[in-house]
């Protein structure tokens, strides 16, 4: 039951990550620049997927992967988050050297305390952990924004910053306690793994969501008369 599930949400989220990439692909040019770096991170994700499931269906360790994604999740997410807060943009001294302390200690991470070959939860919960800060610093900037301001706003940008918020909190709930959950129950395991499986099915409908309103609009605008 648990493993035909897994099965469909990993259809589901490969579905999704290529409708969104396509819709990347043709609109890149008219797209915000939070939105470019985004379809990065999709084209980056998909890619990641899609080698998951070979190693996967060799029978080969994919976990390597998993280190390899967390860089990414961290690295595109930052620059995300670069083009929507304002306080990342007016101090850039202090965020790209919190970037680079973060980038060393993952590198430190999967080379001397967490094999590439074993779960890095130390680091997935870290990453995971910045990511909804960034998402609800996001929301609280938002929050002295006058009404006129938000009604300007980007609304498919503010749905894409509550599935980073709904996706990484429940992740991180999981990272935290997978190498405990692996050791001593690998039924309750496989359920935590679905679980996340679905989280990201969520995730990518939200994702494809905020493209497509982002799509219909510029469309829109484009048909209206002067």
């Amino acid at each position: 039951m648990v493993g035909s599930l897994a099965t469909i949400f990993s259809f589901l989220i490969k579905g999704c990550l290529i409708l969104s990439v396509l819709i990347w692909l043709a609109r890149y040019r008219q797209l915000p620049m939070a939105l470019r770096v985004l379809g990065y991170f999709l084209v980056f994700d998909l890619a990641v997927e899609l080698l998951a499931g070979y190693l996967f269906s060799k029978k080969i360790n994919n976990l390597p992967l998993l280190h390899l994604f967390t860089f990414g999740e961290f690295i595109f997410f930052s620059f995300f988050y670069y083009h929507l807060i304002r306080f990342l943009t007016e101090h850039k001294r202090y965020f790209y050297l919190f970037f680079g302390l973060v980038v060393s200690f993952l590198i430190v991470n999967s080379t001397f305390i967490q094999s590439i070959h074993s779960f890095n939860s130390i680091a997935k919960c870290t990453v995971h952990l910045i990511l909804i800060i960034y998402a609800v610093w996001y929301f609280y900037q938002m929050s002295f924004d006058s009404e006129a301001e938000l009604k300007r706003s980007d609304r498919p940008l503010r749905l894409i910053n509550s599935a980073v918020l709904l996706y990484y909190s429940g992740s991180l709930f999981i990272f935290m306690f997978t190498n405990f959950i692996q050791a001593n129950d690998m039924r309750m395991h496989r359920g935590f793994w679905a679980f996340n499986a679905g989280l990201n099915v969520v995730f990518q409908l939200l994702v494809l969501t905020g493209l497509c309103l982002t799509v219909l609009r510029q469309t829109k605008s484009s048909s209206s008369w002067p």
